[in-house]
Formats: C-alpha cells, sequence, structure tokens
C-alpha cells in the first residue's frame, strides 16, 4: 500500500516512524513485517536466541488481538510468534 511504501524504508533503516491513516491502509503490516524479519535475521544468524523482541502498545483489547491476528498470519515456520 501507499502507506507501507512510505514507512517500511524507514523503520527498516531504524528510524522512528509516526503513521495516520484511515483503517486498512496498512499500518500495521507496516511495522510488523519488518519487526519480524528483523527478529527472524537475528535467530538464523545466531545473535539471539527465540525470545521477546519488542513491545507493541494499543490503546484497546480489540486492536491488540487485531494485532496478534496480523503478526500470527506473518511468522514463520521458523518458531516465530506472538504473545498476547
Amino acid at each position: 500500500t501507499a502507506v507501507q511504501a512510505q514507512a517500511v524504508p524507514s523503520i527498516v533503516r531504524g528510524r522512528d516512524v509516526v503513521l495516520a491513516a484511515q483503517t486498512g491502509s496498512g499500518k500495521t503490516y507496516s511495522y510488523l513485517a519488518p519487526l519480524l524479519s528483523h527478529a527472524l535475521e537475528e535467530v538464523v544468524q545466531g545473535e539471539r536466541e527465540a525470545g521477546h523482541t519488542a513491545v507493541v502498545l494499543c490503546p484497546n483489547g480489540a486492536l491488540c488481538q487485531q494485532v496478534v491476528q496480523a503478526g500470527n498470519a506473518l511468522r514463520t515456520r521458523e518458531g516465530l510468534s506472538l504473545a498476547e
């Protein structure tokens, strides 16, 4: 999406990013995809064992559940998972 095209490169470079866009615009995947990719890369390279990598704060339980569902859709068979 346009949101992802703008946000992901900055996120991958480690920059702070604030996203404000309509529901369904791809904000969640904009930060989850690079986050999970980075975590997997560190595990594969032996830089860290699988474990906690990041905390995502959500303003309410319903949004938190949506973020977990989106993350679980992205996780790999390498053992990455998300805690609720």
